[in-house]
Order: structure tokens, then C-alpha cells, then sequence
């Protein structure tokens, strides 16, 4: 297995936003959804 990397930074207001969102994406079932958010650069959820 390859070595994780970081390949996508965005910062938030506070934390407690910043791990809502982690939760989120890491609850995705379609690894397109995650490809395209590393392909545009930033994440766009609703939380």
C-alpha cells in the first residue's frame, strides 16, 4: 500500500466546521464525488 498524501488543504472559520465537514466526506460512497473535489481544488458541501 502506498503512503498517504495530502492532496487537498482548505481551511474553515473553526474547528468544530473543519471536522463536520471531514465527517462528511469521509461518510462518501462514490469515489467520483472525492475525485472531483481533489480535481477542482476545493470542497462545496452543505453542512
Amino acid at each position: 500500500m502506498d503512503k498517504p498524501e495530502v492532496v487537498l488543504v482548505q481551511e474553515y472559520e473553526t474547528l468544530e466546521l473543519a471536522r463536520k465537514v471531514e465527517r462528511r466526506i469521509k461518510k462518501l460512497k462514490r469515489k467520483e464525488c472525492v475525485e472531483k473535489m481533489v480535481k477542482d481544488g476545493f470542497i462545496t458541501m452543505k453542512i
